[in-house]
């Protein structure tokens, strides 16, 4: 996770890019299933958010299926 520096607004956190900044703090579903994917070298079937914590399917050796669980916000495997 890297960390942006944002211009300050006196405090008005209604501008566009500021929004989009502190919206950036967490990680996607997509940037969830690559970190996934190199955690097991398998083939991602499905990702799916519960709270903080992406669910990911992949698929090992052609006949296994592991869940991955991903931090949202850090990008860490829990499992």
């Amino acid at each position: 996770m890297s960390v942006v520096a944002a211009p300050a607004f006196g405090g008005d956190h209604k501008h566009p890019s500021l929004r989009m900044q502190l919206a950036q703090s967490e990680i996607s579903s997509d940037q969830a299933a690559a970190i996934a994917r190199r955690a097991t070298g398998g083939r991602v079937l499905k990702v799916k958010r519960k709270g903080g914590v992406y669910h990911v399917r992949v698929l090992l050796d052609g006949d296994r299926v592991r869940k991955v669980h991903v931090d949202a916000r850090t990008g860490r495997v829990q499992n």
